[in-house]
């Protein structure tokens, strides 16, 4: 009686006769392409391997000093651009913060100027109203005191002009400046038309 390959019930490749590798044809062996771990492929008759070999990975041969030394050097260089760029931003935003805040100062400055009226934008009309502060008495007046712009501002000024532009029109300019660093000072300047009613 003619035997055939013989197969076993228990191995892992039991289609595969006797003394062929499991993974003939197919590259490398399958557990070593799904894992990485090296294996010691043989052939124990039935198509069997054996059990992986403890250690190394298949091309890692450990991490040097040199490449800590570097990937802690590329670490460092990134903190430090993210650094330079958050202080660029924080000032960029005090800028902005004092550009807004003394935008809306000088347009209340101008609304307090249309409410008092045409006729009445004199020196001792405004210092009653308290839109200016007591000195100068001559223009350009001042207003730092009378809107407390030492609150919001380092080294504040605001100076209120009045010009007659036409026989019924008034042109009233506001300007607010401020102090800092050479990046954070700055000023602003409206300037408005006031008629007469």
């Amino acid at each position: 009686m003619e035997e055939g390959p013989r197969r076993v019930a228990e191995a892992p490749f039991s289609h595969v006769p006797v003394g062929t590798p499991a993974w003939k044809g197919r590259g490398c062996p399958p557990i070593i392409r799904a894992t990485g771990v090296r294996m010691r492929p043989h052939i124990l008759g039935v198509g069997r391997m054996e059990a992986p070999v403890r250690g190394r990975a298949l091309k890692s041969k450990g991490t040097t000093l040199v490449a800590v030394l570097v990937a802690v050097a590329l670490l460092a260089l990134v903190a430090a651009v993210f650094a330079s760029a958050f202080d660029i931003a924080l000032r960029s935003c005090k800028v902005v913060g004092n550009t807004a805040q003394a935008l809306s100062i000088a347009q209340h400055k101008i609304d307090q100027m249309r409410a008092v009226g045409y006729g009445r934008l004199t020196y001792s009309e405004l210092a009653t109203a308290g839109i200016i502060d007591g000195a100068p008495t001559i223009p350009p007046y001042s207003f730092v005191d009378s809107d407390n712009l030492r609150f919001y501002f380092a080294q504040p000024g605001g100076r209120l002009s009045i010009a007659q532009e036409e026989p019924d029109v008034r042109r009233v300019t506001v300007e607010i400046e401020w102090g800092g660093t050479r990046q954070t000072a700055g000023d602003i300047t409206l300037v408005a038309l006031i008629s007469r009613e």
